[in-house]
């Protein structure tokens, strides 16, 4: 009798669970604020004093000279945010929908030629959870050796899947590749008559024999100047294959983003690392006004999302330079507003946000973004925000965390890397988006700091990440003491173009051939290894390198 209970209980138990509704993917994941204050509020709870207070790094060194705010000067004790919970916190409320839905605005042009819709059309819909599972993806590249997904903060948790960190350490050859020889002929000297001889005597007087013509010398073949910086262009090392890996897989991505075969998640996904701006940046580069159309397609999807959770989106999905470019180019309002709504309310970019929240460099990313959401809306006609110094005191920080004090610590616990938890921790490729925000940064304040901070970096980098045989640098390292040298690791060509128009700045800079010679390698090897296939990893690779190409040939 006891059995048969047993059983039958069983029985109704597992009928239970079966006909249970089960969560929609898109709503098990939870939305990007909440998640973002759990991981937060778990290393809160889990980090030491010592490595809170060690993480933010004075910046004094080596010519790095950084005034903390004031709003950083807690104590150890409270120096990783409060114990509120996600709803009492503006910063950390939001809630991102996905872009799919009736609403969602249109992939093209518009009859204006400006794209999008009404604001109220776009803003009206109602709210859904953070749209994408990213931590699979990551998981997906990393097994696949195709660099990083690189879309969460170093410290996140992996326990939510809309924030993991990046995966995969190596790189793969690139399948596309394009001759860059060319045959020119070398002239031949000019022929040259003899001397004219006397002509014979007649029974005629004649004048008197004129005298034999010299032999014209040809004119010496002229030496060839030595290349100044304004004749840079033509000798980049894989100039060629940059380009035209730009058209053919760039093609590819723009078609792929609009395939009725995607969901609503890929699509969006399709437009990571500002593939907005990336487009833009073809059709200026080429003169070719079809790449507009790729544009306004990867706006529509990209700004329907900005705009349906009026910029509410988690730090490491804050692009807002693609929208500037729109709104120069184009006069497109909506882009203008979706800009200046990631600067507002981005996570970690509201003005009530604690400062050290984006103290440890595990959260570079995340104020680099937001650095550069700042000026992206002065240049939209914002007035500058008071914060934007402070996060600029903090990127500067990280600089010195990462390589003069060498305080960075990977947070503990460290799910993703657990081996790593604790530990002096290095990414190349977060250093890259620092130093680009950074040099932004300087465009606008010309604030004496950066130059010093971006060579400490670019220095430290090609003596100590740099894999000389993968011609690229290592995607992540840690060591328990700073003071040792990092273990062996291979080489991450897909992350070179985030770093290399650094090198190439700073030779503008400085004419210092030294950095036009290591950012020719650290351009030539991402050219050469990246794999370009996902529209992702498209977009990472040209999102900035055309800088490199501009400073490296002026």
């Amino acid at each position: 009798m006891r059995t048969r209970s047993l059983t039958t209980w069983a029985y109704t138990f597992s009928l239970l669970c079966v006909l249970a509704p089960a969560p929609s993917f898109t709503d098990s994941l939870g939305d990007a604020a909440s998640a973002e204050e759990r991981r937060r509020a778990a290393r809160e709870s889990s980090s030491s004093p010592t490595a809170k207070s060690s993480s933010r790094g004075s910046g004094k060194a080596a010519g790095v000279s950084v005034s903390e705010p004031s709003a950083t000067t807690s104590t150890a004790g409270n120096e990783r945010g409060s114990t509120r919970d996600a709803t009492s916190d503006p910063a950390r409320s939001s809630k991102p929908a996905s872009p799919s839905g009736p609403d969602a605005p249109r992939v093209g042009r518009s009859a204006s030629g400006h794209g999008g819709g009404s604001a109220a059309g776009v803003a009206a819909t109602s709210m859904r959870r953070v749209y994408n599972n990213q931590a699979l993806l990551e998981l997906r590249d990393r097994s696949l050796s195709r660099g990083t997904f690189s879309q969460a903060t170093d410290g996140e948790s992996s326990s939510d899947p809309t924030s993991s960190t990046s995966g995969g350490a190596s790189s793969s050859s690139s399948s596309q590749s394009s001759s860059t020889s060319s045959s020119t002929s070398t002239p031949s000297a000019p022929s040259s008559p003899g001397p004219v001889p006397p002509r014979e005597p007649t029974t005629t007087p004649t004048p008197a024999p004129s005298k034999p013509t010299a032999t014209p010398t040809p004119a010496p073949t002229p030496t060839p100047a030595a290349p100044s910086r304004g004749d840079g262009l033509a000798a980049i090392p894989e100039l060629s294959r940059w380009k035209t890996q730009m058209l053919t897989y760039g093609q590819k991505a723009c078609t792929t983003q609009a395939s009725a075969a995607m969901t609503d998640d890929e699509r969006l996904g399709s437009t990571y690392y500002d593939a907005t701006r990336v487009y833009e940046q073809i059709a200026d580069f080429t003169g070719q006004s079809g790449w507009e159309d790729c544009a306004e397609k990867a706006k529509a999807i990209y700004r329907g999302y900005v705009l349906r959770n009026q910029g509410n989106v988690p730090g490491y999905w804050n692009f807002t330079t693609g929208f500037r470019m729109d709104w120069e180019r184009n006069g497109d309002a909506l882009s203008k507003q979706a800009g200046i709504l990631l600067s507002q309310h981005a996570a970690y970019c509201r003005d009530d946000t604690p400062l050290n929240w984006t103290a440890p460099t595990h959260a570079s990313r995340e104020t680099a973004y937001c650095l550069l959401s700042y000026l992206n809306a002065e240049a939209l006609g914002q007035p500058r925000r008071a914060r934007m110094a402070s996060l600029a005191n903090q990127a500067l920080g990280h600089i010195d965390s990462w390589f003069v004090s060498k305080t960075s610590r990977a947070p503990n616990p460290f799910q993703l890397v657990p081996q790593a938890a604790g530990t002096y921790y290095v990414q190349p490729f977060m250093v890259g988006l620092t130093m680009q925000a950074l040099i932004r940064y300087w465009d606008a304040t010309h604030d004496p700091r950066v130059q010093p901070a971006v060579k400490v970096a670019l220095d430290w980098l090609w003596a100590r990440a740099w894999v000389s045989g993968d011609r690229a640098f290592w995607y992540e390292n840690w060591a328990s003491d700073p003071s040792k040298p990092f273990p062996s690791k291979a080489g991450a060509a897909d992350l070179n173009l985030l770093i290399a128009p650094a090198f190439a700045w700073m030779y503008h800079q400085t004419g210092d051939d030294t950095y036009r010679d290591r950012g020719d390698q650290v351009f030539a090897g991402g050219v050469k290894g990246a794999w370009l296939d996902g529209p992702k990893q498209f977009n990472q690779n040209y999102m900035w390198s055309f800088d490199y190409v501009k400073w490296r040939s002026e």
